[in-house]
């Protein structure tokens, strides 16, 4: 009987694994960081003692590979992107791009390895605007794969400005503002009404897709204003959320009211169908049952067309309340604990820009005696307090 812990491959930032090899059986299970993974053997090893585990109980995580999420992406863009740009991009999938790194799994491929595919492409003799198109097309298959909720980050983003090259576009946010944000609102009530709350959710949480279609009414604390974050749902699966936490969210008054209005809706429904009760999720198609992610995806892009906007993905959706909230001022921390992302670094990385800055006001600040004199930084006790957070209830620019 053994209970190890390691990586298949070992390097910063790879998963790390359970092996476990017990009377003659074996098996093994992705985990992702070393301490969780720790933690999770010395439970499974001391059960294993006793005899309360099963081998066969925890399926294995299914990898999701490179090459599938690209034929995916292939198949989407199909539509938006002229024959010639598609062939082309197919073939520089199949000729550069799979052979180094098809069989890997989306999420276990590294900033560091793509570099180093991209240098060996120049030293190789191909140019630097070409070598900029194989990574357009890495970074298109990497943003769908955080359309799906199965990454978290681009690992290509900021290659194109070290290595140089010529084309390339870092940039894989493109949240709406203010104007557009109303814009989608209004024409989605016209257009698709049943839909509206649910978008407006959307656009006042930034929780993820998954998460929205998930969401439960035992999850939403009208009084208090919150949302718990419990769980995730993506093709027919209901899963622990992103980071294997539950978080909470703040409300606005607006989503709280928007809330409520579709809660009378639910219950007008269910009476009207005969049902003894109304079904436990928020967002549901007119039988009960989740609405399913591409289903959702499809509205959206209509909506948006309907509107005269631009085409994003629904994930912009989550950068456009990130990015609208750090433009009103709220703190990063805050932002960061709304999105539930693992660390502020993440939050500061994706939006840095839209974090307002004083500029050469704030330079002068040191020249203020009234805010110098007698403070030491080294001591907390001399630091003045921060400003007081904006809550979300208190933005006024786009309304329900």
């Amino acid at each position: 009987m053994g209970v190890k812990v390691r990586q298949k491959k070992q390097g910063k930032g790879n998963p790390w694994w359970i092996f476990i090899n017990h009377e003659g059986q074996r098996k093994s299970i992705k985990v992702g960081d070393k301490r969780t993974a720790e933690r999770k053997a010395a439970k499974i090893e001391k059960m294993l003692k006793s005899g309360q585990y099963q081998l066969n109980a925890e399926p294995e995580e299914k990898t999701v590979t490179f090459k599938a999420l690209s034929r995916e992406w292939l198949s989407e863009i199909k539509i938006t992107r002229k024959a010639s740009t598609h062939e082309r991009y197919n073939q520089i999938l199949d000729s550069h791009i799979l052979p180094k790194f098809g069989k890997r799994g989306i999420a276990d491929i590294t900033k560091g390895e793509i570099k180093t595919f991209f240098i060996k492409k120049i030293e190789e003799g191909f140019s630097r605007s070409s070598v900029a198109i194989f990574r357009d097309v890495m970074s298109g298959v990497f943003n769908n794969a955080i359309d799906q909720e199965i990454i978290e980050a681009n690992p290509t983003l900021g290659i194109t400005k070290k290595l140089s090259l010529a084309g390339g576009k870092d940039q894989h946010v493109d949240p709406l503002d203010f104007s557009e944000t109303q814009t989608f609102l209004e024409t989605c009530k016209s257009f698709c009404p049943e839909h509206h709350a649910f978008f407006f959710t959307a656009l006042r949480t930034g929780m993820r897709l998954g998460e929205l279609l998930a969401l439960q009414w035992g999850d939403i604390d009208f009084n208090s204003g919150y949302i718990l974050v419990r769980r995730t749902y993506k093709r027919g699966q209901f899963t622990e959320p992103k980071n294997k936490k539950t978080r909470k969210v703040d409300i606005s008054e607006a989503l709280v009211e928007v809330l409520e209005n579709q809660a009378t809706l639910e219950k007008k429904e269910t009476l009207r169908r005969g049902w003894t009760e109304p079904p436990e999720l928020v967002f549901t198609v007119k039988d009960g049952n989740p609405i399913e992610q591409n289903d959702i995806r499809r509205v959206f892009k209509r909506t948006l067309k309907k509107a005269g906007l631009r085409e994003i993905r629904f994930h912009d959706l989550r950068h456009t309340y990130a990015s609208q909230m750090l433009s009103l001022g709220e703190s990063p921390v805050y932002v960061k604990e709304q999105l539930g992302h693992h660390s502020i670094q993440l939050t500061v990385d994706t939006y840095g820009h839209w974090i307002p800055t004083e500029k050469r006001c704030g330079a002068n600040k040191l020249d203020d005696p009234e805010l110098t004199t007698g403070v030491n930084p080294r001591h907390s006790s001399n630091r003045q307090e921060s400003a007081p957070k904006t809550h979300p209830g208190n933005i006024k620019a786009v309304t329900p």
